[in-house]
């Protein structure tokens, strides 16, 4: 419980950092130069005192960061500049926990409570409260159904990046290997970098020609 509310903490102090770094470099440098820095930070880690790029779940975790880190932050970073970060950080992230739990229900069988269920109803609508046009918002109309629907797939991405690093969890406990967290987190970033890197050259490329 203590993780995970540490979690969404530092979430929110990374969408304030990030809105104000891209600032300067701009949605998708920003995005890349934030994850490219975490992996050195994490690699010195895994590298000496972690696992390194060796398990059974590495696949996985790797496809989780495309997932979650790639795509799912090139969204975050693309609705930062168009809805601000605290709308950004609200869809995201409250969006994001019924999503996950959905997906785990169909993927790993994971049942949902009644409670859990009534729980995303009142976050849904609470969501929904939030991103209703306002009528004195500065936030031009385009931007804002632009800026939602990138929040809206931010979401996706980071619940399914979530719930496909738990099962990576699950396959390494059941072969025995010992992952810690910082290694998972570590070989997520690597399809995280790839991703967000093959997508800006791409964006790049199209835009010269």
């Amino acid at each position: 419980m203590i993780a995970s509310v540490l979690t969404a903490f530092l979430w929110a102090l990374s969408g304030i950092f990030a809105r104000r770094s891209l600032l300067y470099l701009g949605s998708q440098r920003a995005n890349l130069a934030r994850q490219s820095l975490a992996l050195v930070l994490l690699g010195l880690w895994a590298h000496s005192l972690g696992q390194g790029l060796h398990g059974q779940s590495l696949g996985i975790l790797f496809l989780s960061g495309v997932v979650g880190f790639g795509l799912g932050d090139w969204a975050l970073f693309e609705a930062f500049p168009r809805i601000g970060s605290a709308l950004t950080m609200l869809l995201s992230q409250c969006l994001a926990a019924p999503i996950a739990a959905v997906i785990e229900w169909f993927w790993l069988g994971t049942a949902m409570t009644f409670l859990q269920v009534r729980s995303s109803a009142v976050i849904l609508a609470g969501v929904a409260l939030a991103i209703a046009p306002a009528h004195q918002s500065d936030i031009p109309a385009g931007h804002r159904v632009t800026g939602i629907t990138f929040g809206i797939l931010a979401a996706f991405g980071q619940a399914s990046g979530a719930v496909m690093s738990r099962y990576a969890f699950h396959l390494a406990g059941s072969t025995g290997f010992a992952l810690d967290g910082i290694t998972a987190a570590y070989q997520r970033l690597w399809g995280g970098v790839l991703c967000v890197g093959a997508l800006l050259l791409v964006r790049q490329l199209f835009r010269a020609w």
